[in-house]
């Protein structure tokens, strides 16, 4: 059998065989345009951020201990100097402050002290009389005459004048504890008033940063709209924006300066590391302070004052000299006494009465005086919890905001979408947090405040027993 002779006798392969091996090259090649960009990222172009860290910052370690991010340590300490409070709340003289009448409040108190011990030192009239006459005949013309000490105990006496001085010098005390009670609380009103100043102040500062980013976005805005690059409505919403945050800010305008001192603006900068006195200790410095437990002390002391059968009994006694009608010298000592024949038995149930009334609300206002600094020292540990979820979204937001901004830097026509949008949302939410963060450290201060006014701390920064070691000293 003959064998068949070949088509190609030169030896190149068949057009089939062709085809199919460049085939293949191609499918190789585009396999590898496709898994190249996986395995070799272009230079330029940033990686996903895999932990919570700041663009820029090394990365903690696979095995770092849950602990240091839930206590705060982690948190970036460039980024939390930007929640720090307005450089113009910082002042020096304290009647700049937002506690400015506090050296009033303090004189008001050392002079109400001294008040009340002036009162203390007070002491009743003993009673003790010198009394002296002389009568003369007028048929013979002789002449009696007597002189005598008399010591009056009850019956406009010794009693009387001490019960009287008693009484007044507790209706003077309750004059003044009311007066200071008042005053106490026009002044925490004062300083409330104070903090929503400063709240004021930090919403202009938010509104004019918020307008500054928005005037760049708008003037960005306004060039892609000539261009046709977005639509009319796109434009309208950012000037929409703008135009709120001006408004914002002469909502929040104000010509009143209000400061806070050097270290009050620090200890705020840094509430969320502070750690209050022991509450037990709080407590009882308040029970012991408070001018309402004052008052129902001294209406109970009051009670003891209901009139009482000794304020109809009479006893006098008396050391006597005298010289009668007779020229005989009489040397005499005696007393005198009236007892009431009459006894009210329903006294002491009145007293009591009115005693236990008293008692009551006392009751009463210590478990309200208690229960009311449960819950501030609540949420004073809320509001710094609060500070740094807010810190870590803030982190969240910068390391979104550097990728964004990197994605910005590359050629558009290596991408798929334009990140501008993206990277201006995250500065605004940026802007948001910090000032977010700066509220809550007012709303922490508000809650020392009002925990100060209750155990009559001279400044907040008695009820801070330490920092922790996460705050810097500035």
């Amino acid at each position: 059998m003959k064998r068949r002779p070949q088509q190609y006798a030169l030896g190149f392969p068949s057009i089939s065989t062709v085809v199919h091996r460049w085939g293949l090259l191609v499918i190789l090649m585009a396999f590898w345009m496709l898994i190249g960009p996986v395995k070799a990222p272009a230079a330029n172009r940033p990686e996903l951020v895999k932990s919570e860290t700041v663009a820029g910052q090394p990365a903690p370690a696979v095995d770092e201990p849950l602990a240091s991010v839930q206590d705060g340590a982690s948190v970036n300490e460039t980024l939390r100097r930007t929640t720090f409070l307005p450089d113009d709340l910082r002042g020096q003289a304290p009647d700049s402050s937002a506690d400015g009448l506090r050296p009033e409040m303090a004189g008001i108190e050392a002079e109400a002290d001294r008040y009340l011990t002036g009162l203390e030192a007070q002491r009743p009239f003993w009673g003790v009389y010198f009394r002296s006459g002389a009568a003369r005949d007028a048929d013979s013309g002789d002449t009696d005459f007597n002189y005598r000490l008399e010591w009056d105990l009850f019956k406009n006496g010794r009693y009387e004048r001490k019960k009287a001085l008693a009484k007044k010098h507790h209706q003077d005390e309750l004059q003044t504890l009311q007066m200071l009670n008042d005053v106490s609380q026009h002044f925490l009103n004062q300083q409330l008033d104070g903090i929503e100043f400063l709240g004021r102040n930090v919403q202009y500062h938010r509104a004019e940063e918020m307008s500054a980013r928005l005037a760049d976005i708008l003037r960005r805005r306004r060039v892609q709209l000539e261009k046709g690059y977005i639509t009319r409505d796109d434009f309208d919403h950012i000037r929409f924006k703008y135009r709120q945050a001006e408004l914002e800010k002469k909502l929040y305008a104000t010509g009143r300066h209000v400061a806070l001192d050097a270290g009050l603006y620090d200890l705020l900068n840094c509430i969320e590391f502070a750690d209050l006195i022991a509450l037990d200790q709080a407590q009882q410095t308040a029970v012991k302070q408070a001018y309402p437990l004052k008052i129902q002390q001294n209406l109970v002391e009051r009670t003891r004052y209901t009139r009482s059968w000794a304020d109809d009994l009479s006893v006098d006694l008396y050391v006597e000299q005298r010289n009668d009608f007779n020229d005989k010298e009489r040397s005499d000592v005696g007393f005198e006494v009236k007892i009431p024949l009459q006894w009210d038995t329903r006294r002491g149930r009145l007293i009591d009465r009115e005693k236990g009334l008293y008692q009551r609300q006392a009751a009463v206002l210590t478990r309200r005086i208690k229960t009311n600094l449960e819950k501030l020292y609540d949420f004073f540990a809320f509001q710094q919890v609060h500070i740094r979820m807010l810190l870590l979204d803030l982190e969240k937001s910068a390391q979104r905001e550097a990728y964004e901004r990197a994605r910005a830097e590359r050629a558009l026509e290596d991408l798929d979408d334009t990140p501008e949008r993206a990277l201006d949302q995250t500065r605004m939410e940026v802007i948001d947090l910090r000032y977010q963060t700066i509220q809550t450290r007012l709303k922490s201060y508000e809650i020392l405040v009002k925990i100060a006014a209750l155990t009559h701390a001279n400044h907040p920064r008695e009820l801070i027993a330490g920092i922790q070691k996460h705050c810097p000293v500035r």
